[in-house]
């Protein structure tokens, strides 16, 4: 107010009172025109916050089938996806020490003795990140956790979150495993036995010098654990049965079984039809042209997996071993691939709700070899289908058991009928195009008048929007990762600028539902940096806290340790248990304490089986 007066006094000395009113007039004149800009803008900013507020949360985004009405607050937590990581409330810094650990394992010198002494710095400064959730949603979440008589999980197809009374999802899993041409029970666990058979069988071909002694320790098992159970609800089917999933991480197979999978990838996409991605199919429909009188058609196969006939697929693989070299992906032999792989397919044994049961038929959802297997038993169908048809095709094209073909329009039922007379196990449904157009994997397919083909995204009706919330306690890379995957998916699927301007417009408003700023996808539009090529010393995985693991990683990153953080809390981990509880004496890789009987002395070791009493 003074400098102001001085001012004053300063002008009256040089120009008269009159031009001193003009400039006060003037300069009022101007402070409210941008007092007035500068309300609007605010004003702007706070409607546009307030939209994003009362964005609509799409209602598939939670489907409850069971009879207990949920709250709003339970809703709304569920909203948020299984994926939906809740920030911690304390730093789990044991775990983080952990991880630094291992991908500090192996290395030594100054520099990283300096790097462990930073890192204890930042953990014992440490504080927990600010809750994403309001302590209302918190409730709600500890609330769903003790209603025991629910089940949460995932739906089969689309990101929709299932709720489900634990007594209708038995009945279903009861419902499913009582056919006896797939399942029958057992009266014991043959888990122990399944481990020695085939710990026998690789001791005995490490004597024979037909493995190497470390490949033989890293196949070997040490207190595996049966399968374990579980079912994903069909939400898209009626009366929404159960699609059989089968856990195979810590079972004495699961090592050999990802190694065959490894092993016998040669033996798969030896033929023109395979395709390997959507991309891969998308190159290829730029080159065809479907003529006058054809019409594009997808066969799939019924519950492919469940239905692989076993020694069909044996069979098969010993056949195409004498055809194929997989000498470059495993040093075992012919014999001994289709022993051990004999040994994994006739193995499946699981428990479920604390009953062992055999799966008698096909191969198991949930084994690494699994897909292999089934992939080459459909390339050996489709040979045989395509060699012996009655009906031209222009073209023939298979993801697993997705596929798509163009055959006259008047001969489609014959060329159903004649592949589903190949095997009588493997079925075929067929579904024809619709107003020349036909989806395959995530590609809708139009047939322009001159025959070519147009290409842009394809959403099953399943298909909710919903995607990892941005507010999920989450690395900015993953979140990143997301938006990036959608927009190339834009550029990379549909063909014409048209389409790839209205895809990637829905993607944004899509991706503004799930709470991304409007900022944040703007930065993210351009084209990612790409990453060092160089390989690093080594490799950690950490726990992600924010504000504690970007500087755990920067500094591993100074001694070239790549780090990847993994979240923790997710609502699917605090709500989602449909497999059988391992109970401590069960657990195997575990450290154990013994406490002496007679005084205070214990002792603290480590081992990889478990620890059954007895």
């Amino acid at each position: 107010w003074r400098s102001d007066n001085l001012l004053l006094n300063q002008l009256s000395s040089v120009v008269s009172a009159e031009e001193i009113e003009d400039m006060k007039a003037h300069t009022a004149r101007a402070q409210s025109i941008t007092a007035i800009k500068c309300k609007a803008v605010q004003k702007e900013k706070f409607n546009k916050l307030m939209e994003k507020k009362g964005v609509p949360i799409d209602s598939h985004w939670v489907v409850n089938l069971s009879d207990r009405e949920l709250s709003a607050n339970e809703e709304a937590v569920l909203k948020k996806g299984l994926k939906f990581a809740v920030t911690p409330r304390r730093v789990p810094v044991d775990d983080i020490i952990a991880g630094v650990e291992g991908g500090l394992q192996g290395l030594s010198g100054l520099e990283v003795e300096e790097a462990r002494l930073k890192i204890a710095g930042i953990l014992a400064n440490s504080r927990p990140p600010p809750s994403n959730l309001a302590w209302p949603l918190r409730k709600a979440l500890n609330d769903l956790k003790r209603h025991d008589d629910l089940v949460v999980l995932p739906a089969d197809k689309g990101h929709c979150t299932v709720v489900l009374s634990k007594e209708d999802y038995h009945t279903k899993v009861n419902s499913l495993l009582s056919d006896g041409k797939f399942y029958k029970e057992l009266n014991k666990d043959p888990t122990p036995s399944i481990e020695r058979k085939m710990n026998s069988a690789l001791l005995q071909m490490k004597k024979e010098s037909t493995i190497p002694e470390q490949l033989y320790c890293r196949l070997r098992s040490s207190g595996g654990r049966i399968h374990l159970l579980y079912g994903l609800p069909k939400i898209h089917k009626p009366g929404v049965p159960l699609r059989p999933i089968v856990s195979f991480v810590s079972s004495p197979t699961y090592a050999l079984s990802s190694h065959l999978a490894k092993a016998l990838s040669p033996l798969v996409g030896n033929t023109n039809s395979l395709v390997t991605s959507s991309a891969d199919f998308i190159s290829f429909s730029k080159t065809v042209t479907i003529p006058d009188k054809y019409e594009l058609v997808s066969f799939d196969v019924i519950s492919l997996f469940t239905n692989v006939p076993v020694e069909l697929a044996l069979s098969i693989v010993e056949k195409r071993l004498d055809e194929v070299d997989v000498s470059s992906h495993t040093p075992l032999p012919k014999q001994e691939l289709v022993s051990l792989l004999r040994l994994c397919l006739t193995s499946t044994t699981f428990c479920y709700n604390g009953t062992v049961y055999q799966q008698v038929f096909g191969t198991a959802m949930g084994s690494p070899v699994s897909v292999v297997v089934a992939n080459i038993v459909m390339e050996h169908i489709e040979n045989e289908a395509l060699s012996s048809s009655p009906v031209p095709t222009i073209f023939w094209k298979r993801y697993v058991d997705d596929i798509l073909s163009a055959v006259p329009a008047d001969r489609v039922d014959e060329m159903l009928a004649h592949i589903n007379s190949i095997d009588w196990n493997i079925q075929f449904t067929s579904e024809r195009e619709v107003r020349r157009t036909i989806s395959f994997l995530d590609v809708e397919i139009l047939q322009c008048d001159d025959g070519s083909l147009t290409t842009k995204v394809y959403r099953k009706p399943t298909h909710t929007d919903q995607y990892l919330q941005f507010s999920s306690h989450h690395p900015v890379a993953h979140k990143r990762a997301v938006v990036s995957t959608l927009l190339k998916r834009a550029d990379s699927h549909c063909s014409t600028h048209s389409l790839v301007h209205a895809e990637k417009s829905r993607v944004k408003d899509t991706l503004q539902k799930n709470e991304y700023p409007e900022r944040f996808l703007f930065r993210h539009c351009s084209p990612s940096r790409q990453a060092s090529e160089n390989d690093p010393r080594s490799y950690a995985t950490i726990l992600y806290i924010q504000g504690v693991s970007e500087s755990v990683t920067r500094i591993l990153a100074n001694i070239d340790v790549k780090v990847y953080m993994r979240p923790t809390n997710s609502i699917r981990s605090i709500l989602s248990h449909p497999k059988d509880r391992i109970s401590d004496d069960e657990k195997s890789n575990v450290i154990y304490k013994i406490s002496c009987r007679d005084c205070d002395a214990s002792y603290v070791g480590q081992t990889g089986r478990a620890l059954r009493p007895g």
